[in-house]
């Protein structure tokens, strides 16, 4: 004979959540407030700028590597 477990805590917790949200509409609230944006131009040297930051930082790990690699 074989007996089935009682679902879990988990397995409620998981059927109530999917049920939740099979009824929820979602909505990127962020695009409500997209007539505040600053102009494309600003916005693509600000994307510009974060950019270039990161690949600095990048290079300095870069280096600090290269330089970790070469200690004897």
């Amino acid at each position: 004979m074989i007996r089935s477990l009682p679902p879990s805590n988990f397995t409620r917790e998981a059927e109530k959540t999917d049920e939740t949200l099979r009824g929820t509409s979602f909505k990127d609230e962020s695009l409500e407030d997209s007539a505040n944006l600053p102009e494309p131009d600003i916005i693509a040297q600000e994307i510009v700028e974060d950019l270039e930051a990161a690949v600095s930082q990048f290079a300095a790990i870069a280096a600090d590597l290269k330089q970790r690699s070469e200690w004897p």
